[in-house]
């Protein structure tokens, strides 16, 4: 731009002093009079003041480049800065040691139950949630969760759970170590029965629990536990007329509904951390063929270390689900926001019986195949003339399904005596079924309905 300002100026100057000549042509009288006023002199003082004006114009323009050139530094240095910010981010990350793919959510002071102490990361001081959330003047139909009657139903009924162990640290000296641990339990029953995690009380000599509000913690005891499902009982010494939870059904939930965590989260001091966010997946499985829990809730609401055997509550304050599992970071070692799951309350329910009696457990009834609800869609796919039911996705090589001669494309719509509409509904009913025992399963095959006999199997999860 300034070179081309540059060679303009002597150009212009010619035009204007052109100009200025053909207007002297029109004069009518050729021979002017000495008295006329010269017309040269005019026509030059308009070509300084539009010189004048040009150059201010590109000065004007040159500092505007600067400015720009300046800004684009400046943008360099901010991005370099946040960069160097993220990349500090990540180194603190690492030194903490604390981020695993999966980690049980319950705290711990160092061994029990293999629960980890969480690294506690830094909070909003102000504690304002963010309204951007609902939308720019977003308006939807439905009404809102009203937590506080959420609360009032559920959290009487939840409680602290404190542990105790002392475990070997030095075999040639005998040296021990007291750890402590905690979690959180809800109680089932009047008389004291409080459902929590195994991995909360695995290991403990000591079990503490304490009533949101209560100074004084009271001594339970293991009534029972379930560790391939993730699951025990304690009881509450000499306890009558307590509060207790209403457990709902997780088959009805859908994705998106609200729910509300109710936690000893990082076992701050001070009650009870509630939580709230929605229901994000259905039929969640995390980790792998030795070290598996399968049919979990995922959900964004905040579960922490501390969390671990708390409620999950629906909008009506019914437990739908066993706060259990959060993921700190991906594979890659990338952080992870706002991904837990709970062990579904219906999977739950199966295996309370068991548990109370001392049974002993025997792992996890599967059969070997992995579904999915079936769809219209689905439906046209597989030629089945059904619109209900729980289409096989792949069987495992070796697995009773492959035993029983089920294959990929077939419709479970029954098992045993519950007819099966959904997955949810088909792992329901495995989970029912005892090691061992027959399950008849009845199945649709194309134009064809059949029934298939499974011998149910079970499959442990060492902890």
């Amino acid at each position: 731009m300034g070179p081309m300002t540059d060679d303009q100026g002597p150009h212009q100057d010619t035009s204007t002093q052109e100009v200025s000549t053909l207007s002297g042509s029109h004069q009518t009288d050729e021979s002017a009079s000495p008295a006329d006023p010269p017309e040269a002199p005019v026509a030059q003082d308009e070509s300084e003041q539009a010189v004048e004006l040009r150059d201010a114009a590109r000065d004007a323009a040159r500092e505007e480049e600067r400015e720009e050139e300046r800004e684009e530094e400046r943008e360099e240095e901010r991005e370099e800065m946040r960069e160097e910010e993220q990349a500090q981010d990540k180194r603190a990350l690492r030194r903490r040691g604390g981020i695993a793919a999966f980690v049980a959510a319950a705290v711990a002071g160092g061994l029990i139950g293999g629960g980890l102490v969480s690294t506690r990361e830094s909070e909003n001081p102000s504690g304002a949630a963010g309204s951007s959330a609902t939308g720019r003047n977003l308006k939807l139909a439905g009404k809102p969760l009203d937590i506080r009657g959420v609360l009032a139903r559920a959290q009487p009924a939840v409680v602290s759970i404190q542990t105790e162990a002392f475990v070997r640290t030095d075999q040639a000296f005998g040296r021990v170590q007291r750890v402590q641990g905690a979690g959180t339990g809800m109680v089932l029953t009047p008389d004291g029965e409080v459902l929590t995690n195994n991995h909360v009380i695995e290991g403990a000599q000591e079990i503490r629990v304490t009533f949101d509000g209560e100074s004084e913690p009271r001594p339970a005891d293991l009534l029972g536990a379930d560790p391939a499902n993730d699951v025990a009982i304690i009881k509450i010494r000499g306890a009558s007329g307590l509060p207790t939870v209403a457990l709902g059904s997780s088959e009805a939930l859908r994705v998106g509904d609200d729910v509300v965590a109710i936690g000893n989260a990082l076992a701050l001091a001070g009650g009870l951390t509630v939580t709230r966010g929605i229901v994000s997946a259905l039929d969640r499985s995390v980790g792998d063929m030795t070290e598996r829990l399968d049919n979990l809730i995922q959900t964004d609401t905040a579960i922490n270390s501390g969390n671990s055997g708390g409620p999950l509550v629906n909008a009506a304050g019914e437990v739908i689900g066993v706060n259990t599992v959060v993921i700190r970071a991906s594979e890659g070692g990338a952080p992870v926001e706002n991904i837990g799951f709970a062990l579904a309350i219906d999977a739950v329910k199966t295996i309370l019986p068991s548990i109370r009696t001392g049974a002993p457990t025997v792992g996890i009834s599967f059969i070997g195949v992995a579904t999915v609800d079936l769809t219209a869609t689905l439906a046209d796919r597989v030629g089945v003339p059904v619109d209900k039911g729980a289409v096989v996705e792949s069987v495992a090589a070796g697995s009773p399904a492959d035993a029983a001669g089920l294959r990929s494309g077939d419709v479970i719509v029954r098992a045993g005596s519950r007819s099966v509409a959904t997955s949810q509904q088909l792992i329901t009913a495995v989970r029912a079924s005892k090691p061992g025992s027959a399950l008849v399963l009845e199945v649709q095959r194309g134009a064809d309905r059949r029934t298939v006999t499974v011998t149910v199997g079970s499959r442990g999860l060492s902890r």
